[in-house]
């Protein structure tokens, strides 16, 4: 990639790479933790989840579409995926239904 995070490139070559292509840039969903990714997500026009580190500053999630205190909280089926199996276990042990 020729420019970094806050520029949408790494994300809009990500998409690119998807077979068949999302219908538009608003059809992918990024997880990110930093600031700039969240901004390189919305420039690109994609929805964000973000999981920050406890100490960020609020005023700094704001971008995001989403914010989550950990991986674990996230609900696939909030964005229309198909919800994790209830398996006795953390987010490594959840499967699609």
């Amino acid at each position: 990639m020729a420019n970094g995070k806050p520029h949408p490139e790494i994300f809009q070559a990500a998409a690119a790479r998807f077979v068949p292509a999302p219908p538009g840039p608003s059809w992918c969903l990024v997880f990110e933790d930093a600031p700039t990714g969240v901004e390189a997500a919305a420039a690109a026009g994609m929805h964000c989840v973000m999981v920050p580190d406890p100490n960020l500053s609020a005023s700094l999630t704001r971008a995001a579409t989403q914010v989550l205190r950990s991986l674990e909280d996230f609900a696939p089926q909030e964005w229309g995926l198909p919800a994790f199996a209830a398996a006795g276990g953390g987010a490594a042990s959840r499967q699609p239904v």
